[in-house]
């Protein structure tokens, strides 16, 4: 059944359904889709790139949604927590099936019409006025500058999103389970076994002779993939990177000046403050509301009690503000002061607590020297970088080797002596110049032996020249170098044998009328339970191999077994008793096992669509990029590990 045998859990597919919810609701998966390429990149899919502060800025909106979700004494999870922890992989990963899922449509001619965007936006909580409840132009201005977007290019990540759930929408649709399918859903959901189960030991059936030459040969011959040994390549690397070239450049103080007085204006920060707002329909409502915050209420429960609606304001500038008299109101009241009513121009009332101040900030030429060196440093190295690249092409015209030629030319070079089409050397670890660098591997079993392909891309943002010095073919290691891993192999294999035949002894014996426990005993197995009731979910957990779902596949009486999985013994299991729960007797059960047999038909046909569209994206992510401005202090475990 679909729900036993899919992992129901995988965040992204759901994610994609709903996604247009939430990104009305403004609280996840906002990115600005039209950043340019650049070293920074973090990923790419298809011919666009994902920016470090799109995926900075998705991150800090995933945090304010946990933030928002906090129950009475939890602590907020803080970003450095949320990096440690992996989570600007899932938002990235987030991205990557998002972006993927929106070129998928626009490839199928999904295309919103303008008053379905329309409709969509004004249909946005945060872009209508508290006090009317319709759409009001310079609150949703405030909500998207608030997220850090044009208008224009929020509405384009709308327009995807409604891409999206149009083709997902059309592909689902007119699926349908058949009815039947909610009994039999049900009744595999419930069913029940009660069983008995028995355990023989491995040392029953043994010592196992040693095999013969010509049966050890024959194992030899059917295992003789997992002695395969991959094509080798011997590699020459030329790296042309930026940073390189840091080192040897001076930047004169007179540049810093000069760079810092044209940005100083761009660089200052006015003082921003973090408040909370509760809108009220009248005075009394209000003052009631800024009492309840004085003594420590959310702004949402306040708001709740009085009727209004609470918004939350995050290091905003006093312009950034949409009502004048908030703004005035907020930027007057010093920190700790108590909450304080206003009348608003937007709305008639409200209450306003000041949470936090944040100061100014006056760029001065000593606090931004290194940052404006740095910067000017970069562009000069770039400069040497192309430089170098002319040298290096220079000398090879001349006839000069690649590595003669990148080292004349000041350009790194890398001799990695064996690396097969995975990107692993012969002891399984990937050489540190060639980690996540996919293509790079790709072009180097696609060129020549003794030829070098010209500059490619590399995922950190350096371009790269791979040369074959040498290719060492695939072969296979010969049995006399892994004999004793083949004999291990075939006394594993004669003991499940063997076990395997008692088992069948006993299971014979029971056909023929003995009891199971009579039975087991006689072929020197302990009984372990009886009568034992389970159902699926504990069938798994009986430690051998496949005996739960053999359990759940028995008839009645009926003997099965499986090697325990650390290959020590045997256990026997009999099933005594099926019991299965009546549709008829539980209606609403049933109904909710119909609907949800519907739900994973459709959660399993979007899931191959966005596996394709992922797929057809080539998405592709920079883990330099992703370590280098995302660090995490300590190895963290990834999803699934």
């Amino acid at each position: 059944m679909l729900t036993q045998i899919r992992n129901l859990t995988r965040g992204w597919v759901a994610g994609v359904i709903i996604g247009f919810l939430a990104l009305a609701l403004g609280i996840w998966g906002i990115n600005d889709i039209f950043s340019g390429v650049g070293g920074d990149n973090v990923a790419r899919v298809g011919s666009q790139a994902v920016s470090a502060q799109e995926l900075s800025r998705d991150l800090d909106l995933a945090l304010r949604q946990q933030q928002s979700q906090l129950q009475p004494g939890q602590a907020p999870i803080s970003r450095n927590q949320a990096i440690e922890g992996g989570l600007h992989l899932q938002v990235l990963n987030a991205i990557l099936n998002r972006r993927a899922m929106h070129a998928y449509a626009e490839k199928l001619g999904a295309i919103p019409a303008p008053a379905q965007i329309a409709d969509a936006i004004r249909e946005i909580p945060a872009a209508q006025n508290p006090i009317t409840n319709t759409f009001d132009r310079e609150t949703y201005n405030s909500f998207v500058r608030e997220l850090g977007f044009t208008p224009a290019q929020y509405e384009a990540e709308i327009r995807g999103e409604l891409a999206a759930n149009m083709v997902l929408s059309a592909l689902t649709a007119g699926a349908r389970a058949p009815s039947s399918y909610g009994a039999l859903a049900l009744a595999f959901e419930t069913e029940r076994r009660v069983v008995a189960l028995a355990e023989v030991p491995a040392a029953r059936v043994q010592p196992i002779p040693d095999p013969t030459e010509t049966q050890l040969d024959e194992l030899y011959n059917r295992m003789s993939a997992q002695f395969a040994v991959p094509e080798y390549r011997a590699l020459t690397l030329v790296a042309a990177r930026a940073d390189d070239f840091v080192d040897r450049v001076q930047v004169p103080e007179a540049d810093i000046r000069a760079e810092f007085d044209a940005a100083a204006a761009r660089l200052a920060q006015p003082e921003k403050r973090t408040f909370a707002q509760v809108t009220a329909p009248n005075e009394a409502a209000a003052n009631d509301a800024a009492r309840r915050l004085a003594a420590g209420e959310t702004a949402e429960a306040a708001a709740r009690a009085v009727g209004g609606q609470a918004v939350a304001f995050t290091s905003q500038a006093r312009a950034e503000i949409p009502d004048p008299q908030i703004a005035e109101a907020v930027f007057t009241m010093q920190s700790g002061a108590a909450p304080r009513v206003v009348r608003g121009r937007l709305a008639p009332f409200a209450a306003v607590r000041l949470d936090a101040i944040i100061p100014a900030i006056t760029p001065t030429l000593e606090t931004e020297r290194e940052t404006i060196r740095a910067r000017l440093a970069q562009d000069r190295a770039a400069e040497l970088m192309n430089e170098a690249v002319r040298t290096y092409e220079n000398a090879r015209d001349e006839g000069r080797s690649v590595a003669d030629a990148a080292s004349a030319a000041g350009l790194a070079v890398t001799q990695i002596p064996a690396v097969d089409a995975q990107g692993l050397g012969p002891d399984g670890a990937a050489p540190e110049a060639l980690i996540d660098q996919g293509e790079v591997v790709e072009t180097a079993f696609q060129t020549p032996e003794g030829d070098a392909s010209d500059f490619i891309a590399g995922a950190d943002g350096a371009d790269y020249i791979v040369e074959v010095t040498g290719v060492t073919p695939a072969t296979t290691r010969p049995l006399e170098a892994v004999r004793d891993t083949v004999l291990q192999v075939w006394r594993g294999q004669e003991t499940a044998r063997r076990l395997r035949d008692l088992a069948q002894r006993i299971a014979t014996a029971v056909d023929g009328g003995q009891s199971f426990e009579t039975a087991a005993r006689a072929q020197g197995a302990r009984i372990l339970e009886t009568d034992r009731e389970i159902d699926r979910r504990m069938a798994s957990q009986i430690p051998a191999q496949n005996l739960g779902l053999e359990l759940f596949g028995a008839r009645v009486g009926e003997v099965v077994s499986g090697v325990r999985l650390d290959g020590n013994a045997l256990i026997l299991g009999q099933v005594q008793e099926v019991r299965r729960t009546d549709p008829a007797q539980e209606p609403q059960a049933l109904a909710a096992a119909r609907e949800a047999f519907q739900q994973q038909l459709g959660l399993s046909i979007a899931e191959a669509v966005q596996a394709d569209a992922l797929r057809a994206a080539n998405a592709r992510t920079n883990q330099a990029a992703l370590d280098r401005l995302f660090p995490r202090t300590a190895a963290a475990p990834e999803d699934g590990e």
